[in-house]
């Protein structure tokens, strides 16, 4: 009899769990459309709220993913925990953020919430100054609310769920287990079987797969597993074929240049993803030249173009290629924010930057997005200049700056 009671008390806590599951989820996705309820969409409708419900329905086998890991999620706060009601205060208050996050980003960036824009949990100040402060202020008043009714809870040893710390242990080494295969989504080894299972990754655009396979499965398509896929000719001997090519290169093409090293050059970038010839704009034609003296600059100057892989945004991701000399293209899709994504294997020799002894950065905005900070360090940047930053100083120096620079 007991063991039937604790099989029955265990199947009506999943079944209260898949309710509160799909509302989550479904709330979730609200947040995702609401700034544009036909993107992705189809023929689903123009509002928000009926699209919400048409994901839960149509897209049962990625919805039914999402479900399952908020489930699992769940049961991983009740076993620490050990009280349903602060579960579900819990999960509430968690899926109120997460709408309320994706529906700012998407409302400011077209984008949804990726693994890389949670990394910008280190700007969190900046992020806050820029949201309303209405928002601010109900967001502090419930997390008030959210700890009275905790310490409420917590006081009546009534709703305690699990009267055995072994059970809870065992329960939460299998929840956990349960929950890894997902953070391994996109790799290599599990992208097949989770394609099977629904999921259909467009890591090319976040928001699309956030409509398509639901926020939680976007955010964590967008998870970096491999940043680069290992070409098959890839060798040490393919590399030393290659530097011994561009090295013969570099030497026919200094061969009738004043110049042939960066020492004693002054060498400025000024990026602007947005800036680009008007004649090179098909369809484009105008009357006057605006670019006169930047043509002239660059007719008397050694210049030259560059294909950019974005205009209008993404400055981050075009400053890294810039910078580095990678082309964020030559990455895996998920690879969207390379300063946060790839802080440790940017280095001073790797970069373009590499080549100068002294180095300075000055960037129109506060210092904090991006993880820029750690990147310039890495770089060997000696100093970076920001809006919220003291000009009249030693803004950005290093320790082991070196007195040769």
């Amino acid at each position: 009899m007991k063991i039937r009671n604790k099989i029955f008390k265990f199947l009506r806590l999943n079944f209260l769990f898949l309710w509160l599951s799909i509302i989550a989820l479904y709330i979730i996705q609200v947040g995702v459309m609401i700034t544009d309820p036909g993107y992705g969409t189809g023929d689903w409708g123009r509002s928000a709220w009926t699209n919400g419900i048409q994901f839960v329905i149509n897209q049962t086998t990625s919805a039914g993913i999402n479900v399952v890991i908020l489930m699992i999620l769940m049961w991983i706060i009740t076993l620490i925990s050990n009280r349903i009601p602060v579960t579900i205060i819990v999960m509430a208050v968690l899926t109120a953020i997460v709408t309320v996050a994706e529906y700012q980003l998407i409302n400011v960036r077209q984008e949804a919430i990726t693994e890389a824009s949670l990394q910008e949990v280190t700007a969190l100040g900046n992020l806050i100054g820029m949201l309303d402060i209405k928002l601010v202020i109900a967001f502090v008043v419930v997390l008030i609310v959210m700890a009275v009714l905790l310490f409420i809870i917590y006081r009546r040893s009534k709703w305690i769920v699990f009267r055995s710390i072994r059970l809870r242990a065992v329960l939460m080494i299998i929840s956990i287990l349960a929950l890894v295969p997902f953070f391994q989504i996109n790799s290599d080894q599990n992208k097949e079987t989770f394609i099977k299972l629904g999921d259909d990754p467009k890591v090319w655009d976040s928001l699309y797969d956030a409509v398509s396979n639901g926020g939680i499965i976007a955010l964590l398509n967008s998870r970096t597993t491999d940043a680069m896929v290992e070409p098959k000719s890839y060798s040490q001997d393919t590399m030393k074929k290659l530097v011994k090519k561009y090295q013969g290169e570099a030497k026919s093409i200094n061969a009738t240049r004043k110049n042939t090293n960066f020492k004693n050059q002054t060498v400025i970038y000024t990026l602007s993803e947005s800036l680009t010839k008007p004649s090179y704009v098909p369809g484009l034609t105008i009357s006057d030249n605006p670019l006169k003296k930047l043509n002239n600059i660059m007719n008397t100057t050694s210049s030259g173009h560059m294909v950019s892989s974005g205009y209008g945004g993404g400055t981050a991701g075009i400053e890294y290629s810039t910078l580095t000399g990678f082309n964020i293209t030559a990455y895996k899709p998920t690879i969207t924010m390379p300063y946060s994504q790839l802080t440790s294997s940017i280095n001073e020799k790797s970069t373009v930057t590499g080549q100068f002894d002294k180095k300075i950065v000055v960037h129109p905005y506060v210092g904090s997005f991006y993880n820029r900070r750690a990147v310039y360090k890495n770089m060997g940047i000696n100093y970076f200049y920001t809006t919220d930053s003291d000009i009249t100083s030693q803004i950005y120096s290093f320790s082991w700056w070196r007195q040769s620079c």
